[in-house]
């Protein structure tokens, strides 16, 4: 997934993204993934990986039925 970030490859971070929740991956996990990616590729890993972080929550949602980021103890609420 950060490869594909870093390449900047929509169609190759969507497959990615699914494919990481398919394997258990949670939002948490993907993020910091994705942090990896800004100290690989700088600015344009900024708007990749938000698109990929996105992806990620929405195969989350439709994978669990949950939202990853509302049911975290730390005290961060996401709300759509």
């Amino acid at each position: 997934m950060a490869i594909a970030v870093s390449k900047e490859c929509d169609g190759c971070i969507a497959a990615r993204a699914h494919a990481a929740v398919q394997y258990r991956a949670n939002p948490q996990e993907a993020a910091e993934a994705i942090g990896v990616t800004l100290l690989m590729n700088g600015g344009p890993a900024t708007v990749y990986g938000a698109r990929t972080f996105a992806a990620v929550q929405e195969f989350y949602r439709d994978n669990t039925g949950q939202d990853q980021l509302a049911d975290t103890p730390n005290g961060y609420h996401h709300t759509h």
